[in-house]
C-alpha cells in the first residue's frame, strides 16, 4: 500500500513526453496500458503527449505502404537483374555457336559460285604493306639465328621479321616500278592487283567466306540445294545478330545509349540499358530508405529513442534494406563499384511531411 501511494505522487510529476514513451512501451509490449498516465496527466500536457502518440502512429500506419511499395519495387529490380544475368548467359551461349559454325563448318557454294568468287578477289588492290606481310609470311629462307623460344615454341625474332618485312616491301616497290607488278595510287597508298601479286607467290589468290574459314564446294547442278543451305545459314547469322556478344564486365555504361538499337547490336545494348537502370534505381531506392530511417530516428529521438517502428513495420524496414545491399552486390560485377547515396535534406523532409500529414487526418 505504501508503494502504491508513493507510485501514485509520482504520476503528476510524469512530463507529457515521459507519458508517451510509457504508454508506447505498454503498446510495443503487448501489455494493458497504465490508466494512470492517462488520469493523472495536467490539461496543458494533453496536445503534446497526442501529437506525440499521432506521430508513432503516422511513422507505423504512413510508412508501412510505402516500405510494401518499396519492396515491390525491389523486387521489380531483382527481376531485371535476372533478366541482365539470362543475357550474359545467352551471351555465352550465343558465342559459342558462333564460333563452332565460323570454326568447323563450311559455306556451301557452286563451281561456278567458287570462280566467280576468285574472279572478284583477283580484281581487287591490296595495300602494298600487306602484301609485304603476305610475303614475310611465305618466306623460307630463316636462319636458325632469327629464331627464339617464346611461349608457343620457336617463333621468328621481332628484329628478324622487320627486316624481312622492308626487304620484301622494297622488293615490290621494285617490281612496280620495272612495270612487273600492276600497281596503282602512289606512296603510302600504293595499292597491287591482288591477281597480279599471288601469281607472283606461285598462290590462287584466297577466298573466304563472310562467316567460316573454308567453302564446300557443290556442282553447279545442286544449286538449288546450295541456295536452301544458304538461305539457312543466313537465317542462323540472323538470329544470333540479334542476341548479346559474350560480356565484358563491367559493361561500358558511359557511352550513351541510343534511342533505338540497331537489331545488331539489340541483346547488347538491352544488357547495358538493363545495367544503367539497376545501377540509377538501386541508388535512388537506396536513398529514400535511408530517408525513412533519418525521420523514424528523429521521432525515435522525440521520445527519448524508445522504438518507434511496431516489430512487422521494422521488420519490413530492415527486409528492403538487406534485399538492396544484396541487390548492389549483385549488379555490380556489371555496372562496376558504385555508392549507396545518403539522402539530401530534402528527401528526409518529404518523408517528415508526410509523418505530418498522417498526424493532422
Amino acid at each position: 500500500m505504501i508503494g502504491d501511494r508513493r507510485l501514485e505522487r509520482l504520476y503528476p510529476a510524469f512530463t507529457a513526453k515521459e507519458r508517451a514513451v510509457l504508454t508506447l512501451k505498454a503498446q510495443r509490449d503487448g501489455r494493458p496500458e497504465d490508466v494512470m498516465v492517462r488520469i493523472t496527466m495536467p490539461q496543458s500536457q494533453s496536445d503534446e503527449y497526442y501529437r506525440l502518440l499521432r506521430l508513432v502512429h503516422a511513422a507505423n500506419t504512413g510508412l508501412a505502404p510505402v516500405l510494401l511499395m518499396m519492396r515491390e519495387q525491389v523486387t521489380q529490380l531483382e527481376l531485371r537483374h535476372a533478366w541482365l544475368v539470362t543475357l550474359r548467359l545467352w551471351g555465352e551461349d550465343a558465342a559459342t555457336v558462333r564460333s563452332y559454325i565460323a570454326m568447323c563448318t563450311k559455306e556451301p557454294v557452286t563451281d561456278s559460285g567458287l570462280k566467280r568468287l576468285h574472279e572478284e578477289a583477283r580484281a581487287e588492290w591490296m595495300p602494298l604493306g600487306e602484301c609485304a606481310a603476305i610475303a614475310t609470311d611465305e618466306y623460307d629462307g630463316w636462319q636458325p639465328e632469327d629464331y627464339v623460344d617464346g611461349d608457343a615454341g620457336r617463333e621468328v625474332r621481332d628484329e628478324a621479321w622487320d627486316r624481312v618485312l622492308g626487304e620484301k616491301r622494297a622488293e615490290l616497290r621494285r617490281l612496280a616500278d620495272a612495270g612487273q607488278l600492276q600497281v596503282r595510287g602512289k606512296g603510302a597508298r600504293l595499292k597491287a592487283q591482288a591477281g597480279a601479286f599471288f601469281e607472283r607467290l606461285g598462290q590462287p589468290v584466297p577466298v573466304f567466306p563472310d562467316w567460316g574459314l573454308e567453302y564446300e564446294v557443290y556442282q553447279d547442278a545442286q544449286a538449288e540445294e546450295v541456295e536452301t543451305l544458304q538461305r539457312m545459314r543466313r537465317r542462323v547469322q540472323d538470329v544470333l545478330a540479334s542476341a548479346p556478344s559474350r560480356m565484358e564486365e563491367p559493361l561500358d555504361l558511359e557511352r550513351p545509349l541510343p534511342p533505338e538499337p540497331s537489331i545488331d547490336a539489340y541483346g547488347d545494348e538491352l544488357a547495358r540499358a538493363l545495367a544503367v537502370v539497376l545501377r540509377e534505381r538501386t541508388q535512388a531506392r537506396w536513398c529514400e530508405l535511408r530517408a525513412i530511417e533519418v525521420a523514424v530516428e528523429e521521432v525515435a529521438a522525440r521520445l527519448e529513442g524508445e522504438r518507434v517502428l511496431a516489430p512487422t513495420v521494422r521488420t519490413l524496414l530492415d527486409d528492403v534494406k538487406a534485399s538492396l545491399a544484396k541487390l548492389r552486390e549483385e549488379v555490380e560485377p556489371f555496372t562496376g563499384g558504385f555508392e549507396l547515396p545518403e539522402p539530401e535534406e530534402d528527401d528526409v523532409e518529404l518523408v517528415r511531411k508526410l509523418l505530418r500529414r498522417s498526424t493532422e487526418e
